[in-house]
């Protein structure tokens, strides 16, 4: 934990890198709520089927889920928000370039008596 989720639209692929974006967002992760490097998991879907908007094909998306364990104060969250949003901005400008992008970041706190972790390595 934390565990980051990037879904966004197929039109979007090879507008950027999800790794650049993943290590800038552990990064982030690190320096705003001292998360453990460590412990850090990303993924990356992207979807062929969507629908933004009017479905217009220069429409796309691109959204960020960050879930955490809950002890964080509420300007650190601000903070890793704010953080975040300028990651994203900054790893996708070639993606606004070429389409109309609708990003989006969700931070959720999950109780830790409702996470469990299983080392296997």
């Amino acid at each position: 934990m934390p565990h980051l989720k990037l879904e966004y639209s197929s039109n979007l692929q090879g507008t950027f890198s999800a790794q650049e974006l993943f290590a800038a967002c552990h990064k982030v992760l690190v320096d705003t709520v001292q998360a453990n490097l460590a412990r850090c998991q990303s993924r990356a879907i992207s979807y062929d089927i969507f629908h933004v908007a009017n479905g217009d094909p220069n429409n796309a998306f691109l959204h960020l889920e960050v879930l955490l364990l809950e002890g964080r104060t509420p300007t650190q969250l601000q903070k890793l928000q704010e953080s975040l949003q300028k990651v994203l901005k900054h790893h996708c400008q070639s993606s606004l370039l070429k389409c109309h992008v609708r990003t989006s970041l969700r931070i959720v706190e999950l109780p830790l008596s409702r996470y469990t972790l299983f080392d296997t390595y």
